[in-house]
Parts: C-alpha cells; structure tokens; sequence
C-alpha cells in the first residue's frame, strides 16, 4: 500500500511519513470545504517544503534519501494536487509510472481520496 510504513526507517523518515499523511488530510479537508486556495497551499507548497526539508536533511547528516519515501512523497503530492491542477499531476504521475496513462484519482475528480485511506 502506499500509506505503509517501511520498518528500515529512521525516526526522522518516520516522521517526515506522518507530516505526509498530516498534510494529505488538510488538502482533503480544503477540498471538503470547496477552499481551493487552501488545497493548493497544502497539497502542492506545504508538500514541496516537506520534501525540500527531507532532502535538506539527508544532505545535513549523510544519509542517502530513501528512495521508496521520495517516491510515495511524489506520488501523494501527485494525487494531492490532481483535482486542481491535473496537468501537473498526470505529469508527475507519468514520470513516476510510465505505465498507466494518469492518477487513479483523475478519473474521478469528485472524490479524488477514495483510492487511498489516511487512517
């Protein structure tokens, strides 16, 4: 699943996860209520800093970035950000997936999180 958590991550790596799962939450939340001013801060900024701060991280204590936690960060960021900028989003999604043509959750723009569970 994409919300896993991988047992070979540090504490830091585990929390940088539950920022993810925390910042997927408020997107929904924006879009619950229709603030997409607020979607877009949270799915695309807020998600960008999240991951500019793990990298920034990993280059402070030497650790080489975990490659399946950059992914599943993209692929979140991707599906956070498909309801209102779905160009950008079937773009990142085709660079992680060559494979299937968008975001599972561009086929159905009404409810873009029922493919996954936050919980």
């Amino acid at each position: 699943s994409i919300l896993t958590i991988d047992d070979d991550w540090s504490w830091f790596e585990k929390a940088v996860w539950n920022e993810a799962k925390r910042i997927m939450k408020k997107t929904e939340e924006a879009y619950d209520k229709l603030q997409f001013r607020d979607a877009l801060h949270w799915g695309l900024y807020e998600f960008q800093l999240l991951r500019d701060a793990y990298a920034n991280w990993a280059k402070l204590t030497n650790v080489v970035p975990d490659e399946a936690l950059s992914l599943k960060l993209m692929k979140l960021q991707a599906i956070a950000i498909s309801p209102i900028c779905p160009h950008t989003a079937d773009y990142m999604w085709r660079v992680l997936h060559p494979d299937p043509p968008s975001p599972p959750e561009l086929k159905d723009p009404a409810n873009p999180y029922k493919y996954i569970d936050l919980n």
